[in-house]
Protein backbone atom coordinates (compact mmCIF):
# COMPACT_ATOMS: atom_id res chain seq x y z
CA UNK A 1 0.00 0.00 0.00
CA UNK A 2 1.44 3.45 -1.17
CA UNK A 3 1.73 6.22 1.33
CA UNK A 4 0.65 9.90 0.22
CA UNK A 5 3.24 12.08 0.03
CA UNK A 6 1.49 14.71 2.31
CA UNK A 7 0.80 11.85 4.61
CA UNK A 8 4.73 11.48 5.30
CA UNK A 9 4.97 15.41 5.79
CA UNK A 10 2.10 15.43 8.65
CA UNK A 11 3.75 16.49 12.23
CA UNK A 12 2.15 14.33 14.61
CA UNK A 13 2.22 15.48 18.49
CA UNK A 14 0.58 14.38 21.77
CA UNK A 15 0.90 15.49 25.21
CA UNK A 16 -0.08 13.22 28.59
CA UNK A 17 0.12 11.52 31.52
CA UNK A 18 0.61 7.92 33.27
CA UNK A 19 0.23 7.16 36.68
CA UNK A 20 0.60 3.21 38.05
CA UNK A 21 1.05 1.81 40.46
CA UNK A 22 2.32 -1.97 41.60
CA UNK A 23 0.57 -4.14 44.06
CA UNK A 24 0.51 -8.11 45.41
CA UNK A 25 -3.19 -8.77 45.38
CA UNK A 26 -3.97 -11.30 48.33
CA UNK A 27 -0.14 -12.43 48.30
CA UNK A 28 -0.24 -13.64 44.87
CA UNK A 29 3.54 -14.22 43.69
CA UNK A 30 3.44 -12.65 40.53
CA UNK A 31 3.40 -8.54 41.22
CA UNK A 32 0.15 -6.82 39.18
CA UNK A 33 1.21 -3.27 37.82
CA UNK A 34 -2.16 -1.00 37.33
CA UNK A 35 -2.66 2.55 35.92
CA UNK A 36 -4.12 4.79 34.04
CA UNK A 37 -2.89 6.77 31.04
CA UNK A 38 -4.39 10.51 29.17
CA UNK A 39 -3.70 11.30 26.22
CA UNK A 40 -4.11 15.06 24.01
CA UNK A 41 -3.73 15.51 20.53
CA UNK A 42 -3.86 18.96 19.90
CA UNK A 43 -4.36 18.82 16.32
CA UNK A 44 -7.79 16.84 16.30
CA UNK A 45 -8.25 18.16 20.39
CA UNK A 46 -9.29 14.94 21.15
CA UNK A 47 -8.87 13.61 24.62
CA UNK A 48 -8.02 10.03 25.29
CA UNK A 49 -7.90 7.69 28.31
CA UNK A 50 -6.33 4.49 28.67
CA UNK A 51 -6.51 1.62 31.75
CA UNK A 52 -3.32 -0.01 32.19
CA UNK A 53 -2.56 -3.51 33.68
CA UNK A 54 0.09 -5.87 33.75
CA UNK A 55 1.19 -8.80 35.23
CA UNK A 56 5.20 -10.22 35.65
CA UNK A 57 5.11 -13.28 35.79
CA UNK A 58 9.11 -13.24 34.99
CA UNK A 59 9.52 -12.55 38.93
CA UNK A 60 8.19 -16.13 39.67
Amino acid sequence: MAKSPELLKTDISSYGIELTGDANFLRFYAPVEVGFRTSYLPKTKNIYFDFLFSINFNSL
